[in-house]
């Protein structure tokens, strides 16, 4: 069984949902590369911590996804 993302009722296809979760590996990535991406300031750092795991959080609901 494959995973379904629905988009404002719309239900993507299976090529548009894994060009989704490469889009979301890809900015988690960033997100953990750097804890000041989005600044150097407290808000800044709290945002990325908050972004870094909302996106792992939503990468580790794939069912293929081998690091999760």
């Amino acid at each position: 069984m494959g995973n379904t993302i629905v988009i404002n009722g719309q239900e993507l296809t299976r090529g548009q949902t894994m060009a989704l979760r490469l889009a979301l590996d890809c900015f988690h990535d960033s997100m953990c590369e750097d804890d000041n991406i989005l600044g150097d300031d407290e808000h800044g750092r709290v945002m990325t911590k908050s972004y870094r795991n909302r996106s792992n959080e939503i990468l580790n609901l794939f069912e293929d996804r081998c690091d999760g």
